[in-house]
């Protein structure tokens, strides 16, 4: 399964409306403090912004009601937790 675009799943969770990028393709944006994918139109836009940190560019994608929330998680919804990867690894050797 490909990974969607972090800022989307965001927006059409706040607003709950369908939103899809017009163009295709998923890309990675390195960030100093983690690894973003996001749709073509909004890599464009990250690119444009020229924010070096999480915190500036979490302060330029916000939600469009009073809210004001920033669409960009500060936890990456791809990775999973070091707890997740304990209990998929299935039974211990004791039980």
């Amino acid at each position: 399964m490909t990974p969607g675009c972090e800022v989307c799943k965001s927006l059409s969770q706040s607003t709950g409306a369908l939103v899809t990028s017009r163009r295709r393709g998923v890309y990675r944006v390195l960030m100093p403090e983690r690894l973003l994918i996001l749709c073509a139109e909004h890599a464009a836009e990250v690119e444009a912004t020229r924010a070096l940190t999480l915190e500036e560019l979490r302060g330029r994608f916000l939600e469009p009601f009073p809210g004001q929330r920033s669409l960009i998680p500060r936890r990456t919804l791809h990775d999973r937790s070091e707890n997740e990867d304990r209990r998929l690894c299935g039974r211990r050797a004791g039980d």
